[in-house]
């Protein structure tokens, strides 16, 4: 997910430094299907670097703000990707001071999902650790999803 907002960000990025929390709505469909476009994210500042399978806001290079899961670590610099991108799909290396927060929680639908601990928290480490395979599993379960409501709305005619 990339964060617009060239005048917003650095509002987020100093109330983060200040340990403050900060709620945002997530913007594109990159960290899919923990994290959806339009879901209110909640960001806590950093105290040291998380560990693999945390979702993290970081700024890169460019100046985009993007909101990523860590899928590496080495010698002190962090490699993130999206859920909804393939293995090779990495970016980095992102130092220390480049990570703005972490994503502890989000909201989709109106259910809280706590991403800092927990069963979300496991569930993203092994959909990291699965990754190319998540996504097919992921493409296969909305195929049939997709499928079992056409028989039902079928079978109810």
């Amino acid at each position: 997910m990339i964060f617009e907002g060239k005048d917003f960000m650095p509002i987020v990025a100093d109330a983060l430094e200040r340990n403050q929390q900060v709620r945002l709505s997530a913007n594109g469909s990159s960290m899919t299907p923990f994290i959806y476009d339009g879901d209110t994210v909640e960001i806590e500042s950093l105290h040291s670097i998380p560990s693999l399978g945390s979702i993290v806001l970081a700024k890169s290079s460019r100046d985009e703000f993007v909101m990523h899961r860590i899928v590496r670590k080495r010698r002190g610099a962090v490699y993130l990707r999206g859920d909804f991108h393939f293995l090779f799909d990495c970016e980095g290396p992102f130092s220390e001071r480049d990570l703005i927060g972490e994503v502890v929680c989000s909201w989709h639908r109106e259910q809280l999902r706590v991403h800092s601990k927990g069963l979300w928290k496991y569930a993203g480490f092994v959909w990291m650790l699965l990754c190319p395979f998540g996504l097919l599993l992921y493409r296969i379960t909305v195929f049939l999803r997709s499928l079992v409501r056409k028989i039902l709305r079928l079978s109810a005619v």
